[in-house]
């Protein structure tokens, strides 16, 4: 018999997917910053994350 996700099992690995989610973004960021720098030479304005 499969066990049941309670509520708190699905909030758990939900928070977790969120913060990895975070963190892939920060590390996307940080990833076209520096491109961006090399390319233009200056950080750039603002991002659009989608």
């Amino acid at each position: 018999m499969e066990k049941m996700n309670t509520k708190e099992d699905f909030l758990k690995r939900f928070e977790a997917a969120k913060q990895r989610k975070h963190e892939m973004v920060e590390n996307m960021k940080e990833d076209i910053t520096v491109e961006y720098e090399k390319i233009h030479g200056e950080k750039p304005k603002s991002f659009f994350v989608l």
